[in-house]
């Protein structure tokens, strides 16, 4: 007589190995494939921008800017006072190097020099 598990016991199954696609070589040359480096760089641009648009709805509110910075991820979480001259420059500075500075109530992003 074959012993039945008891009831709520794992048994374990055979894990199925998906393959993953391969691309031709045409597929890959054609104007609109993204390569991971691609994908990578696209979403880079898309973070940079939706930061750069929510800065831009708080303006020079700082209270509001502090929490845009905090939520986001590609941000060191810090404002940087740099006097040059008779006025104040605020920078935020990116992970990637590149910084935002507040310009006339505008943020403007500068890539990494």
């Amino acid at each position: 007589m074959a012993v039945s598990p008891r009831k709520g016991m794992f048994i374990p199954k055979k894990s199925t190995f998906v393959r993953k696609r391969k691309h031709s070589s045409r597929e890959r040359f054609e104007p609109g494939y993204l390569t991971k480096e691609k994908q990578k760089l696209k979403n880079e641009k898309d973070n940079i921008t939706n930061l750069r648009k929510a800065l831009n709805k708080c303006g020079a509110r700082m209270d509001c800017a502090r929490k845009v910075i905090k939520r986001s991820r590609i941000c060191r979480h810090n404002f940087e006072e740099i006097e040059s001259g008779y006025h104040k420059v605020i920078r935020v500075y990116l992970r990637n190097g590149g910084y935002m500075h507040l310009e006339n109530d505008r943020w403007i992003y500068h890539k990494k020099e």
